[in-house]
């Protein structure tokens, strides 16, 4: 499969996911409030820059979605909003994260080689799909720490390092090592040390970690579209 054709699954699942679900998509970005007169937003990486602060100011949250998922589809985008339609925050500002416990990844998606966050409770890898306030957006401390992480974002130790020392040594210690501490406990430290709620979203949907940042991703994503499509896969 050439790259053109999937840009063309691409653009098609991003046109079916408008249609049936109401939202307005703009380069990759859902807004919530399903009317908005107008949006100037850009697409960039990493994600805090991925829209534009002021455009969404208005709106109570917004759902922000990678230009490079072509697996997603209209289901998996609507269980995740209504799995995160019966979460209460208590912070001004919260990001809805979505995570894909291990088991999920059953069947053709079991070829996927993905780094597990192991905790106490569950193992999850982290989706790309999340739900925030778009506030968030207009702290620079905030977007510094998102975009660090981001940087890093394939080393979850690293990763958490880059959220704070203190968060970084929870993580290593409590997570990484000894295994001892839940996700839910370990979002709630992350959250107190960010001032902005971090709520963990389980989704039984694996096409949502699979973005096509590294070859091997690409391969697969090429794979899995021909079995789609009922094309014999190539062989290795």
């Amino acid at each position: 499969m050439r790259s053109a054709e999937i840009g063309v699954h691409m653009k098609l699942t991003w046109l079916s996911l408008f249609y049936e679900t109401g939202y307005l998509l703009v380069a990759g970005v859902f807004c919530w409030q399903r009317r908005i007169p107008h949006l100037n937003c850009c697409l960039a990486t990493p994600p805090t820059e991925t829209c534009c602060p002021g455009s969404f100011k208005d709106s109570p949250v917004v759902l922000l979605v990678p230009a490079d998922l072509p697996l997603i589809t209209p289901f998996s985008g609507i269980n995740f909003l209504m799995n995160c339609g019966g979460v209460e925050t208590s912070y001004d500002a919260a990001i809805l994260w979505a995570m894909i416990p291990e088991e999920s990844f059953t069947g053709h998606f079991a070829k996927v080689t993905k780094g597990y966050n192991r905790f106490r409770d569950v193992a999850v890898c982290h989706g790309n799909l999340l739900l925030m306030t778009p506030s968030i957006l207009q702290n620079q401390k905030i977007v510094s720490r998102i975009n660090a992480v981001y940087e890093v974002r394939k080393s979850s130790v690293s990763a958490a390092m880059a959220a704070g020392l203190f968060v970084g040594a929870v993580y290593a210690v409590g997570v990484h090592f000894l295994r001892a501490m839940t996700l839910k406990q370990t979002a709630r430290i992350l959250s107190r040390h960010l001032a902005v709620e971090i709520i963990p979203v389980l989704l039984d949907h694996p096409e949502v970690a699979v973005d096509i940042d590294t070859p091997g991703d690409y391969l697969f994503v090429q794979e899995h579209i021909s079995w789609q499509d009922g094309d014999s896969l190539p062989a290795g």
